[in-house]
């Protein structure tokens, strides 16, 4: 009778460890969907609004900043706040329907020599 116990105790347990596993493999699915606490920190990356898109980057393209803090630095990308004001004011030109050559001679009439790099 020992023999019959051990055999039908067996397959018991095997049925709860199956029924275990497959509860932790449904728990582990649904934490995993919202994964864990650390990763739930967002890491942003912060554009700047006043970039040009690259279908408009023509307008300012070969041109340096302006501004004697940044002597080097291109217009497209540079991050000092006359580079930004003049990005945003040729924004601000394309969407009232400026023409692209027209903003650009506009800001080589403006700025001249400012513009370009040394060579």
């Amino acid at each position: 009778m020992n023999t019959a116990t051990k055999a039908s105790s067996g397959p018991n347990s095997y049925l709860v460890l199956v029924l275990a596993a497959l509860i932790g493999i449904i728990g582990g699915y649904f934490v995993g969907l919202q994964g864990p606490i650390a990763a739930q920190v967002a890491t942003r990356t912060v554009v700047d609004p006043t970039l040009l898109t690259p279908v408009d980057e023509y307008i300012i393209a070969g041109f340096r900043c302006p501004s004697p803090a940044c002597p080097s630095c291109e217009l497209k990308s540079c991050e000092c706040d006359q580079a930004k004001n003049i990005r945003s004011k040729v924004q601000q030109e394309l969407g009232q329907g400026k023409n692209g050559t027209e903003i650009r001679t506009d800001l080589m009439a403006q700025y001249g020599d400012q513009l370009k790099f040394s060579q």
